[in-house]
């Protein structure tokens, strides 16, 4: 029993040996490979250290701070939309409407609420110009928003 066991373990030994060891020869090649890159990476070197240096510019990018300036306007109007949206669901809050009428404020609502809910980063938009058209249809919406108040305050809801 303690033979059977002694193999086992011989032959475990030695299949382990095999698997994870590399062999001589492997050893040797890889170090010749390894002085020819070497050889290799000084030459690298001194071709480099020959080339003459040349100096980097930086150039000012002015589109980065105007965008920067638009985006700043664009935030300032969705706070000025979050208001008037806030302020008109307070003013619709309990009243009820005729059924045309509520599809209407219905979609100036939700249509205002998308600029709200999902806006988007400076990183999203590719130029100045894509800012501007954005502030543009956040503008719309408000203007939507006071519109619907006035058509609010005028028509005489069904309570």
């Amino acid at each position: 029993m303690k033979i059977i066991v002694g193999i086992i373990i011989a032959i475990l030994l030695t299949t382990i040996f095999f698997l994870f060891w590399s062999d001589i020869s492997e050893l040797t090649e890889t170090s010749s490979l390894s002085t020819q890159e070497q050889a290799t990476e000084e030459v690298i070197t001194a071709t480099i250290s020959e080339q003459p240096k040349k100096k980097i510019v930086i150039e000012y990018d002015s589109n980065g701070e105007e965008m920067k300036s638009e985006y700043n306007k664009l935030e300032s109007a969705r706070l000025e939309l979050k208001r008037a949206l806030a302020k008109t669901k307070h003013l619709l809050w309990g009243m009820t409407f005729p059924s045309e009428q509520a599809k209407k404020i219905n979609a100036v609502m939700l249509n205002a609420h998308k600029f709200e809910k999902t806006p988007r980063m400076l990183g999203a938009f590719f130029d100045a110009k894509e800012i501007r058209s954005e502030i543009e249809k956040v503008n719309f919406a408000k203007n939507a928003l006071i519109d619907l108040e006035k058509l609010v305050s005028e028509a005489e809801p069904t309570n």
